[in-house]
């Protein structure tokens, strides 16, 4: 049982580490997608510069906005990546409880096969004591 739930905490760890690496990606991917927006907006400025067609002035604002639109898509997904943090920390602390529980009753039923080995011991000092009293008597 204790190796059972040994195992259920070291999943739960894993779990837990998973979700915090795909976390530290996604917040990865909205700072590299604000930094294409930065990147976008000083080559518009660039490409404003030189005389250019309507047509061609027209796909920055589209790219703009694709751009934000995979920021707030990222974002809800850091939301929901959040709610399942939380959810495995939750496991994480149950599995942590039943692995003490069951360390617990561990040292307790240690704790009493050693006071009964001591008291064997104690015991067969006491009858060796009495038996040597005996004889000198």
């Amino acid at each position: 049982v204790l190796r059972l739930r040994e195992f259920d905490e070291k999943k739960a760890k894993l779990e837990l580490g998973n979700v915090l690496g795909r976390i530290s990606a996604t917040n990865l991917e909205i700072e590299e997608a604000k930094n294409q927006i930065i990147s976008s907006d000083e080559e518009f400025r660039d490409f404003l510069t030189t005389p250019r067609k309507v047509s061609e002035i027209r796909i920055f604002p589209f790219i703009m906005d694709e751009l934000q639109k995979k920021i707030n898509k990222k974002k809800q997904d850091l939301i929901l990546l959040n709610k399942e943090l939380e959810e495995k920390k939750r496991n994480l602390k149950v599995a942590e409880g039943r692995l003490k529980v069951i360390e617990k009753l561990k040292e307790k039923q240690y704790e009493k096969f050693k006071k009964e080995i001591d008291k064997k011991y104690q015991n067969e000092i006491d009858d060796h004591t009495i038996m040597r009293y005996g004889e000198k008597s």
